[in-house]
């Protein structure tokens, strides 16, 4: 036995001396087979490099477009976590949304020219094959939410009909049939904002949606924004998987982009500021509350006063102007240390402010932390079926993955 351990040892200090990488994985290692991650406390992701690139665009240096290493090279995550490249979507595709089945596919929305209101912004719906994808289904106008039926697998897309209409449509997976389930749901701010978004089944076989309001700060006779405020806009809508029926369960928010549960069956949204600049905001959603839209206060002259008697729901968080939080999961996993469990994970999305995902502390209201920056533009992140974050970039169509290796 002892000859066999020393032949062993001697081995394995060979092939580490010559370069040669091994899979040997000590029993006390921290990435043991099976084994927990350690407790550690939480940590911020340092400062990326932004040096970091063969390219450079408008002045700065930048990974180009193809070169996947070098984009996952620039992503910093806290001592103990790694982020890698896990797959890339068609060319010329622009992500707005992703979910992933239980068996690991994943499924991605996405349209091109997003922000060319000249062209027609029809969406493609793709699901993974192996190491690409391949059509769904197309045509979709503005698709922004994805959400897989728990018994089923029907594939639920919420999008426009047009610039006055929202909708909810779903792709039958025994036929791979598109089929409309609702086709007017109000809509929408102007032909690029605020329609219906972020949609998930609740524990309760509900489909929870995000919708945004038909304006920037409700009626306001200086311009052309509705008169009245549509009863099923600016906030969360509990729909029935046969759409038999809806309802708005909690208001108040501009535009939640996005929606998720906790374990604990708490549902939390991102909301987008109104266009003259107050806070961007994460809501810990009250059932049957209004979370403050359209009443801003003294900081905007051209609202309207909120009722005497009307109570706000504080925000959760607050983040900077036009940050604009797009993606929002909460950690329910194993892969990640103890301290990293249950926390939420907002996106902040835009690119020229400190573009990343960021985490909170469900029990601890007004902080948040970076977790991954140096993502150009992040629009969506998930939890994956191995317990690790699954993050979604626009510009590019990269998507990232984010787990616990072991310090």
């Amino acid at each position: 036995m002892q000859i066999r351990y020393w032949i062993f040892l001697l081995s394995t200090v060979f092939l580490v001396a010559c370069g040669v990488e091994t899979e040997i994985t000590p029993e006390n290692s921290l990435l043991a087979e099976n084994d927990t991650p350690p407790e550690v406390a939480p940590m911020d992701a340092p400062a990326p490099d932004l040096t970091i690139g063969d390219c450079v665009v408008d002045g700065q240096i930048r990974p180009c477009t193809g070169d996947v290493d070098g984009w996952a090279r620039r992503i910093s995550v806290p001592a103990g976590f790694e982020a890698k490249h896990l797959i890339s979507l068609p060319e010329g595709q622009n992500a707005t949304t992703l979910t992933q089945g239980p068996d690991g596919t994943l499924y991605v929305a996405t349209v091109s020219n997003f922000f060319n209101t000249s062209s027609d912004r029809l969406g493609i719906i793709w699901k993974q094959e192996g190491d690409t994808f391949t059509e769904l289904a197309n045509g979709i106008y503005l698709p922004t939410g994805l959400a897989l039926h728990p018994d089923t697998g029907d594939i639920y897309i919420s999008h426009r009909i047009d610039d006055q209409n929202g909708a909810l449509s779903v792709i039958r997976v025994a036929d791979n049939t598109l089929e409309l389930l609702i086709g007017d749901l109000p809509c929408c701010y102007n032909p690029l904002y605020h329609q219906p978004n972020g949609i998930e089944f609740g524990p309760d076989g509900y489909l929870y949606m995000g919708i945004g309001a038909r304006s920037d700060h409700g009626p306001d006779p200086k311009d052309s924004s509705p008169d009245e405020i549509h009863p099923l806009e600016a906030g969360i809508l509990k729909i029935a998987a046969d759409a038999s029926s809806v309802e708005r369960i909690a208001d108040g928010m501009r535009n939640p982009y996005d929606i998720a549960f906790g374990a604990d069956g708490q549902l939390w949204a991102v909301d987008n500021g109104a266009d003259f600049g107050p806070p961007e905001r994460l809501h810990k959603v009250v059932i049957g509350g209004n979370h403050g839209w359209p009443y801003y206060g003294e900081d905007c002259q051209s609202c309207i006063e909120k009722p005497v008697d009307l109570e706000l729901v504080d925000p959760f968080v607050e983040f900077p102007a036009h940050a604009a939080p797009s993606g929002v999961t909460v950690y329910t996993g194993e892969q990640f240390p103890a301290a990293y469990n249950n926390a939420v994970y907002t996106v902040l999305w835009n690119p020229l402010g400190s573009p990343g995902i960021y985490r909170t502390d469900p029990n601890v209201p007004g902080e948040y932390h970076p977790f991954a920056l140096g993502i150009f533009a992040p629009i969506d992140v998930i939890q994956s079926t191995d317990d690790t974050l699954i993050v979604a970039e626009y510009y590019f169509g990269n998507l990232f993955e984010i787990k616990w290796v072991g310090e």
